[in-house]
């Protein structure tokens, strides 16, 4: 089992009175953020990670997301975070997962995934995900044009990437002309790609291009079941899978190791409860979902099927206890971490955690505790799995 930091970098000081969760609440004011604290908030992040680095984990990620704060306060651009991260650190894998395409030009997102992948010494995995139409909106891109411009936007990125020479690209949206690029990854023909997928379409692109996968905050019932269906899909296009595609397959989870089962519980279920109803609650889920165009009907009823919670009935919106149950949360002393992380593997079929360990208002102490005690007492068992 391989484990990344996830830090997303959640805006743990919204007052009571936030509107979040409510419809047109997003995108959360920015009245809310203090820069102040933004910024001590973003150099113990980056304290974190470089203790990631040195505690021995795989590697770090991060997601990029717009005018999200409660969720995801200080990565408007991935590109930005894995470039700092990269001079911080000399052993993990930086990733990011991912880069929004329809809202940058392909050809600046291939030219930055080959400097990040030479900052990084060859350590880069580059993402590719969509975004919410809410983002779209507030770029005065199409929502109902993301699905589109996201396939011919990786498309454009990958033949820049992997050309050698000078070509020209003819698209709906692209058009590029006398083009190659400098410099060429280290990596070839390009990094190792992660794309954000949950949905059957989703899948089908993965599976003709042969990236691996990383699932949102989904049950490990859904996971598996992703899983299957990539095989499937791939059998049936007679297509191969790449050969560490299991160990690669990957899901976001919050994570929290305490000494005991009851002082993991006392210390972290505020903060979890934080994260799913009040950082999570920020993006309007349920409402922005809606967007007409962003989705199909089908995708739009299969994405809320697999988001809503059984409990509580919202988006995302998981009770401590739903989110042990269904793998989007970990939490317990070390010896209840290593069977929840068995069973994510098991029954979920995930090879790799987004392990987000600082969640929700988690205090910096706090997650900084659970990270060391995970790094001695959990990851050590749980390799070889």
């Amino acid at each position: 089992m391989r484990v990344f930091n996830m830090a997303l970098f959640g805006w743990p000081h919204l007052p009571d009175d936030a509107p979040v969760g409510t419809p047109g609440s997003y995108p959360l004011s920015n009245r809310y953020f203090d820069p102040v604290r933004g910024n001590a908030l973003l150099q113990q992040e980056l304290d974190r990670i470089t203790l990631s680095d040195e505690l021995g984990l795989d590697g770090f990620t991060c997601q990029e997301h717009h005018g999200g704060g409660g969720f995801c306060a200080m990565v408007p651009s991935t590109h930005l975070m894995a470039a700092a991260v990269s001079q911080r650190t000399k052993h993990l894998q930086v990733a990011v997962t991912g880069t929004c395409i329809p809202l940058h030009h392909p050809l600046a997102i291939a030219e930055e995934v080959a400097m990040l992948d030479h900052l990084s010494n060859g350590r880069f995995i580059w993402g590719a995900l969509r975004g919410f139409p809410t983002e779209y909106l507030s770029y005065n891109v199409n929502p109902a044009e993301s699905q589109a411009r996201f396939r011919e936007g990786f498309s454009l990125v990958l033949k820049a990437l992997s050309s050698e020479g000078r070509f020209d690209f003819d698209g709906q949206f692209y058009r590029v002309r006398d083009y190659n690029i400098w410099p060429k990854p280290l990596q070839q023909p390009y990094p190792k790609i992660w794309m954000a997928a949950n949905s059957l379409d989703s899948l089908d692109f993965a599976v003709r291009n042969r990236t691996y996968i990383a699932t949102p905050w989904v049950s490990i019932e859904r996971t598996r079941s992703v899983h299957e269906t990539y095989y499937r899909l791939a059998q049936e296009q007679s297509l191969t899978i790449p050969e560490d595609f299991d160990d690669m397959f990957a899901s976001i989870c919050a994570l929290y190791v305490g000494e005991s089962d009851k002082k993991a519980r006392q210390e972290a279920e505020a903060h979890l409860e934080y994260h799913f109803f009040r950082a999570l609650a920020s993006f309007d889920i349920g409402t922005v979902s809606l967007i007409p165009g962003h989705m199909s009907v089908n995708g739009m009823r299969d994405w809320l099927k697999n988001v809503t919670s059984k409990e509580t009935g919202k988006a995302m919106g998981y009770s401590v206890d739903e989110g042990i149950e269904n793998g989007t949360v970990i939490l317990g002393g070390p010896e209840s971490a290593v069977a929840q992380i068995k069973r994510q593997r098991e029954e979920g079929k995930r090879g790799t955690l987004l392990a987000m360990f600082q969640f929700g208002s988690l205090p910096d102490a706090l997650a900084t505790q659970s990270l060391r005690l995970f790094a001695q007492e959990v990851l050590p068992k749980i390799r070889a799995i």
